[in-house]
């Protein structure tokens, strides 16, 4: 019984993780994923003319920023 119990809690478990991050992929349509990832073409581009060098942290940021402006 308490194997049982053990099975069950890692299953649970596993279907509370996987379900939100299946969920968001199933709503986005193919035109607005190449939207998305054209525009996150467009950030990282501009994000590389402000040379930010080694500071990762800082591009990730303005890439970010960028996304939710445009």
């Amino acid at each position: 019984m308490r194997y049982f119990g053990k099975i069950a809690t890692v299953a649970a478990l596993v279907f509370a993780v996987a379900t939100p991050a299946l969920a968001g992929k199933a709503t986005t349509s193919p035109s607005a994923r190449k939207q998305t990832l054209m525009k996150q073409k467009a950030c990282k581009k501009e994000a590389s003319e402000q040379r930010f060098g080694v500071h990762l942290m800082k591009k990730r940021a303005f890439i970010k920023a960028c996304m939710s402006r445009a």
